[in-house]
């Protein structure tokens, strides 16, 4: 399971145990929403209030901090609220604070 939040990370936790196995850190501002592509769990995106989407992969070596793979912006640093992976579109939408997509 994953998780984003306030203190601008994402963490991966393991479900069972919920012990934390992997902390991502990128963003400037808080990380409102994250989703993946259905059938590949090694890559998510994630989207905050910094008005940044980011692509990440949980296949790093290094088992503490993740990596940003790719970066795109909503345009005027708008904030992301919500994202959703559309699999007819093959790709992500974003929601942002002004009302756009």
């Amino acid at each position: 399971m994953a998780t984003g939040s306030s203190d601008k990370t994402i963490k991966l936790w393991e479900t069972d145990s919920g012990k934390e196995i992997k902390s991502f850190r990128g963003h400037t501002e808080w990380v409102s929403s994250l989703t993946h592509k259905p059938g590949n769990i090694d890559r998510f995106f994630s989207g905050a209030w910094d008005g940044k989407i980011r692509i990440w992969t949980t296949a790093l070596d290094n088992p503490i901090e993740g990596k940003t793979e790719h970066l795109f912006t909503t345009g005027n640093d708008n904030a992301v609220y919500s994202l959703k992976y559309s699999e007819s579109r093959d790709q992500v939408v974003s929601g942002n604070r002004d009302g756009t997509c």
